[in-house]
């Protein structure tokens, strides 16, 4: 069990980001616009400021710069933190809208940690290009 919990962290550190990123920026494009249309509660321009920063993470993918991931994905980890706070004040902890908000900053520190884990281990191997 203690050798699994292992290979776990050690792919959770060494595996490739981009692909969870890219995945996290089209969640922000395209599920949290509906949760915010769906939802008479949450305000619009949670759903805009959600498809700005879906769009600033696949631009900064696309670049393939590991700093810029970096801001992006901090960017995405507190605008998360935002729309959880304010779907956790207008619901209840089991509602579905609130367990889709936790699940994104759940990815959203994932991918942060995961580049922080990047740039530390690679030091100025990752700079921008």
């Amino acid at each position: 069990m203690n050798q699994n919990l292992k290979n776990l962290s050690k792919a959770i550190k060494y595996s490739d980001g981009e692909p969870l990123e890219l995945i996290l920026a089209f969640i922000r494009i395209f599920l949290f616009p509906y949760l915010c249309v769906a939802s008479l509660a949450l305000p619009w321009w949670l759903a805009i400021i959600s498809i700005l920063v879906g769009i600033a993470h696949i631009y900064s993918v696309s670049i393939a710069c590991i700093a810029c991931r970096h801001k992006a994905n901090f960017i995405s980890f507190m605008t998360s933190l935002l729309i959880c706070l304010i779907v956790g004040r207008e619901y209840n902890f089991f509602h579905f809208q609130f367990i889709i908000s936790l699940s994104v900053w759940c990815l959203a520190a994932l991918t942060f940690l995961k580049t922080n884990f990047q740039i530390i281990k690679g030091g100025s191997k990752y700079g921008h290009k």
